[in-house]
């Protein structure tokens, strides 16, 4: 059996070593915030509310968030979807 021949790239003369690493190097960054991005979208980072909690939740947001303000990606998605229809109020 023959070693396979490995792919001839043709690169422009002028690339240097240095920017032919510097291109994997950015390729390799895209690539991991890539997966970083899918492996976040896919994990809940919250826990699950009961019933009960829900209400308490959304009251917090009620007596804590001031309209049109910044809703912050670390507040619970029950907060931050309250928040939001705040907003909508706001505007009608």
């Amino acid at each position: 059996m023959k070693d396979k021949e490995r792919p001839q790239i043709s690169l422009p003369p002028e690339m240097r070593c240095e920017q032919i690493e510097e291109r994997e190097r950015e390729h390799h960054m895209e690539a991991l915030a890539s997966a970083a991005h899918e492996t976040l979208s896919t994990v809940n980072l919250f826990r699950e509310l009961t019933p009960e909690e829900v209400p308490e939740f959304k009251d917090w947001a009620r007596k804590n968030y001031e309209p049109l303000t910044e809703i912050k990606g670390i507040w619970h998605p029950v907060i931050q979807a309250e928040c939001a229809l705040m907003n909508d109020e706001t505007h009608e």
